[in-house]
């Protein structure tokens, strides 16, 4: 099995602290449903613990018998 497809890589800057960010994963019509995240606060306040994690499945493989 070979992989046919795409990578699609994103960088985002100048986003602003304790902000949410909406966005969408695909191409023309066949996008995803929308997706969120809200960015950590500023450093100094409180809120100092903050993680991020993100996922993808390429959906190349095939399902187990």
């Amino acid at each position: 099995h070979g992989f046919s497809g795409f990578f699609n890589f994103a960088t985002l800057r100048k986003l602003q602290p304790s902000t949410r960010y909406y966005y969408r994963c695909g191409c023309d019509l066949h996008l995803s449903e929308e997706y969120d995240f809200v960015t950590p606060p500023s450093a100094g306040t409180t809120h100092t613990n903050w993680s991020f994690i993100a996922f993808g499945d390429l959906g190349t493989g095939e399902p187990p018998a």
